[in-house]
């Protein structure tokens, strides 16, 4: 990723077709960005808060000796300018280091992602991925605005990754993890008379992920309807089907979950999230609900053939 880190840090966006290896480098590639990103707003908010209190302090200095050192006061006053000006330049610095201050979770959860599907995988076939670090809000995940009750909702949706591949039976997979994000706000006045503004944030999560294999392989998928829907094994109660739909040639699965989600070396959640579900053993119990479907399709196969043996 080295001749595509200087992109990245541009659009924050990873878009590639390669194998696992080099995957896990750009990966480890992110996570060195994001510590030393992380370390440069770190010390460009300090750096611009003490250049605020300087300022502060000058000025209270030529207040309060303006009348004794009056033919000083410009000198103080220059002083303070450019305390001023210089917290200006800091805070403008710690905002292009808080920009690529990476979500740790994102591409954590495409490390242990890569080791899930490592195993199994065509490596004559490369994997593709797409990983948009982009924070929300951001206008082009806006989706729409309404009410709930006496808030006021902003709606986003944000399909930050997208990852598909070959696995070594031939059949292909792609995998979508959408973020979801309502911002709610509303202001109300008291008894006192003074009006109160109020916000939160409410987070939630879709992943779907599609099978495509071969006909010949699995040829009783038609019949498997209710079997599918038997098969199907989700971490908690909490997790949702929202879609399952299959032909002769593809099987996929639509999830849904209400709250947070938190990826292998992220528990607590990060930047103060809840620790909330665990999106990869959530995305392993999908994939294997999937291929449990396929095996039902091969057992048929294999009863029949010894019926006719």
């Amino acid at each position: 990723m080295d001749q595509d880190a200087q992109q990245f840090m541009q659009s924050l966006v990873l878009e590639k077709q390669a194998d696992v290896a080099s995957l896990r480098g750009d990966m480890e590639t992110l996570r060195g960005l994001d510590r030393d990103s992380e370390a440069m707003q770190s010390k460009w908010t300090k750096i611009a808060v003490a250049a605020v209190l300087a300022a502060i302090l000058t000025v209270m200095i030529v207040i309060g000796t303006g009348a004794v050192f009056e033919e000083t006061i410009w000198l103080w006053g220059t002083v303070a300018v450019a305390c001023f000006g210089f917290a200006i330049f800091s805070f403008i610095k710690r905002s292009k280091f808080k920009r690529t201050n990476l979500e740790d979770r994102r591409y954590e959860l495409c490390e242990s992602l890569l080791d899930l599907v490592g195993v199994d995988l065509d490596h004559d076939h490369p994997l593709k991925i797409r990983l948009d670090c982009r924070p929300v809000p951001i206008k082009d995940k806006f989706v729409s605005s309404g009410k709930a009750g006496s808030w006021s909702v902003k709606y986003y949706q944000d399909p930050w990754l997208q990852l598909s591949g070959r696995f070594l039976d031939g059949t292909s997979f792609t995998l979508t993890k959408t973020d979801l994000l309502q911002k709610r706000s509303k202001t109300k006045r008291s008894r006192s008379g003074k009006i109160k503004h109020k916000s939160k944030t409410k987070e939630g999560l879709e992943v779907e992920l599609l099978l495509r294999f071969k006909p010949e392989k699995y040829r009783h998928m038609a019949t498997l309807q209710a079997d599918a829907s038997e098969a199907i094994q989700l971490p908690n109660r909490n997790v949702i089907v929202k879609r399952l739909r299959h032909t002769d040639r593809s099987i996929g699965l639509k999830i849904a979950h209400k709250g947070g989600w938190h990826a292998p070396g992220n528990e607590e959640g990060g930047r103060g999230r809840a620790a909330g579900l665990d999106m990869t053993q959530t995305i392993a119990m999908m994939m294997l609900s999937l291929y449990q479907v396929l095996q039902l399709s091969k057992a048929i196969d294999k009863s029949a053939a010894g019926g006719a043996s």
